[in-house]
């Protein structure tokens, strides 16, 4: 199936004549043609599919790199059937949830979204995929990421905090600099607490990164 990566893969290699942007352009409408021809007489076999393509064994990202896309279209085209991948199949879903609810936070039903992001923080319910998400919305919500650093670090979840950080470093501009020191250098003094340094492999490629370090206004060197 076209949704995981290694098929496109060699859909693409049969045919040395294609150029990047013609693979490009084929997953982009590929995607979009799933997407468009989901309907209430199929919904449940997509649903199916979805769960199928999630459950996929891979430590190599790429097999995903069309499928976490085609999520995120998918939840902002026909939020009713992702908000039943979330109350239904989150465990399943586990690992792509960030994607979902990106998608969702796009949607018609955006309001709706964001309370039920907002009770799973409040339960400390999936709060690792609820911190992922800023890694992939630029729009970065303060107050929820907030609330998700204090649950983390209530619950003693290292890896939320890791993901806390890496959010701040990806959303950082001139009106995010106050986090740095609320919650940033926070974050680091209770992963040291427990000398956990797994934070700079999650942060040290990001290209914000330099900026943040350098921030004179916050002195984190």
């Amino acid at each position: 199936m076209i949704l995981i990566g290694r098929h496109l893969k060699s859909i693409i290699q049969s045919d040395s004549s294609w150029e990047l942007d013609r693979k490009r352009q084929y997953r982009e409408s590929k995607l979009r043609e799933f997407v468009e021809s989901i309907n209430s007489e199929n919904s449940k076999k997509w649903l199916q599919r979805i769960i199928r393509c999630s459950e996929t064994q891979s430590n190599n990202q790429a097999t995903f790199i069309y499928f976490v896309p085609f999520l995120e279209l998918f939840s902002e085209n026909h939020p009713d059937l992702a908000f039943i991948l979330l109350k239904e199949h989150d465990s399943e879903m586990l690992r792509f949830l960030a994607a979902i609810l990106c998608g969702l936070l796009r949607s018609k039903s955006r309001k709706q979204a964001y309370d039920f992001l907002s009770k799973w923080v409040e339960d400390g319910e999936n709060i690792f995929s609820c911190a992922r998400l800023f890694e992939f919305d630029k729009d970065l919500d303060v107050d929820l990421l907030r609330r998700i650093f204090d649950k983390a670090k209530m619950l003693g979840d290292k890896n939320t905090l890791i993901k806390v950080m890496s959010g701040i470093v990806i959303n950082y501009d001139e009106n995010k600099k106050p986090l740095i020191k609320e919650l940033f250098l926070p974050a680091i003094e209770e992963l040291t607490k427990s000398k956990d340094a797994r934070w700079i492999l999650d942060i040290w490629f990001r290209k914000e990164l330099k900026a943040v370090l350098f921030d004179k206004e916050n002195l984190v060197l």
